[in-house]
């Protein structure tokens, strides 16, 4: 039997990496919508998503992701292409990047009205 990762939960926080350790190897995730897991999982598209401390919703979503083996392979390459797009290295760092260029940009544009408002 292949794996198909199920990720209830209660609460969660930062990124929901089972999450995407799935998409890395092109499987479809059923998850709770907690924490960041709504920010990765991409509902219909790459996985489930249902409401948390929900069994029957969970049970629901398992068989019927279950039930449609060209829909669960759909949303494993869907899951693959935005770990590609989104969560590589590189993408994060971009990322981490352009925070940081927001973040001097606005320290820079503070300094420039403090001058201009002491003048």
């Amino acid at each position: 039997m292949r794996h198909r990762p199920i990720r209830p939960a209660f609460a969660d926080r930062g990124a929901p990496n089972v999450a995407l350790e799935a998409f890395a190897a092109k499987k479809p995730v059923v998850a709770s919508a907690v924490g960041g897991v709504p920010e990765v999982v991409e509902e219909g598209v790459s996985g489930c998503l249902v409401p948390p401390a929900r069994p029957d919703l969970l049970a629901d979503a398992i068989l019927k992701m279950l039930s449609d083996w060209e829909r669960m392979q759909a949303m494993g390459r869907a899951g693959y292409e935005r770990v590609k797009k989104d969560f590589t290295f590189e993408a994060q760092t971009e990322k981490l990047e352009g925070i940081y260029r927001k973040v001097i940009a606005n320290r820079l544009e503070v300094r420039r009205l403090r001058r201009q408002s002491a003048a």
